[in-house]
């Protein structure tokens, strides 16, 4: 048995100095034990913070392609795979982020190039389409006349 001595007090009945101790904690195979179940808190606590670690590295990777997909964002991969970059480098998850949360314009039903176009009275084509071949086979008679 261990017994930890942690000062002195007089003993005024024998007259005597006697030795002040803690309680007795047992015996050496139970402290070793006791230090046993310390290492195996130790690495239960440990593997729970590597997990929980792992788990937000997970979730911050994610989140602006998350985020972007949500949005409709035009390009919801490019910002996922900016996001997985960045978080490995550093530099590029917070741009990643950023860009997931920029205004997405609106799409319509039309293409950009039929947006771009002016708008034009599409009514007569037909007729303008028959002058311009009748135009055109003229002036292939001109020509075929001219060089024979």
């Amino acid at each position: 048995m261990f017994a930890h001595i942690i000062g002195s007090e007089y003993n005024q009945r024998q007259n005597s100095w006697e030795l002040v101790t803690l309680p007795t904690i047992g015996t050496a195979e139970s402290l070793v034990k006791g230090a046993k179940m310390l290492d195996y808190a130790a690495l239960f606590v440990i593997f729970f913070l590597m997990v929980g670690i792992a788990a937000a590295i997970v979730f911050l990777g994610s989140l602006p392609g998350k985020i972007a997909r949500q949005r409709n964002h035009p390009y919801p991969v490019a910002v996922n795979a900016a996001s997985w970059i960045g978080l490995a480098t550093g530099v590029f998850w917070p741009v990643a982020f950023i860009w997931a949360f920029l205004p997405v314009p609106s799409r319509s039903t039309a293409s950009s190039a039929e947006a771009a176009r002016p708008n034009v009275d599409t009514g007569d084509l037909g007729g303008r389409i028959a002058s311009l071949e009748a135009a055109v086979e003229q002036l292939k008679t001109q020509v075929e006349e001219g060089t024979s």
